[in-house]
């Protein structure tokens, strides 16, 4: 049986969310399956085994694309 989950999402996680749909035809649900999806298999990398959660956070930030903001404002961005 599948379970609910839900979060709090910023206002500029649910821009990201919302540009993703409309730019992909995708509902909301797929975009963060394919999330998951993408960070699991990264979560599931040797290299990455070991590493904590500041290492993690780096190293996505290092991949991330030009212009990406730091996971941090991401991830706390306050509304207004």
């Amino acid at each position: 049986m599948s379970k609910v989950i839900c979060f709090r999402a910023t206002d500029k996680m649910k821009k990201v969310i919302e540009r993703i749909m409309d730019e992909r035809m995708i509902d909301c649900t797929t975009v963060m399956k394919l999330a998951l999806y993408h960070f699991d298999s990264y979560m599931q990398l040797e290299s990455t085994k070991q590493k904590n959660l500041h290492e993690i956070v780096k190293d996505l930030e290092a991949s991330a694309a030009s212009g990406q903001e730091s996971f941090v404002d991401f991830a706390l961005s306050r509304r207004g």
